[in-house]
């Protein structure tokens, strides 16, 4: 016998579950922070389009004389504007709420702004409407 120590079969095994036992839990928490960081991300969008949609319509009913109710999810409001001689106007903006209760249009002059909900929300329905 040469006087060489090895490493027993158990040894070997016994650090090998270790090591795999430790990469699992690696990979595990990689996993649950991507997640974690995807939700933050549609959180933080939804926030976000939801503070431009509330800035939109505070601008909008500030200077609002009028506002109606067209269908059931369509609303007009009557703003008064000033022109470039400093004059007031009269404008018609169109809110509509679509069937999917997902997304709003804001229609003015022409032009129409979107926002879609529909890649935050995960399918849920949002509820919009303006009341008396």
């Amino acid at each position: 016998m040469s006087g060489k120590k090895a490493y027993t079969l158990t040894e070997i095994i016994v650090v090998l579950a270790l090591v795999l036992g430790a990469v699992t839990l690696w990979v595990w928490t990689l996993s649950i922070s991507r997640n974690q960081s995807g939700e933050l991300n549609k959180d933080q969008q939804y926030h976000n389009l939801s503070a431009g949609l509330i800035n939109t319509i505070r601008r909008d009913l500030r200077s609002a004389v009028h506002f109606k109710k067209i269908k059931n999810n369509i609303w007009e409001l009557e703003s008064l504007i000033l022109d470039e001689k400093g004059l007031p106007e009269s404008r018609k903006i169109v809110y509509e709420f679509d069937e999917k209760h997902q997304k709003i249009h804001v229609k003015q002059e022409g032009r129409t702004k979107t926002y879609d909900f529909s890649q935050v929300t995960d399918g849920r329905k949002i509820s919009f409407e303006f009341v008396d």
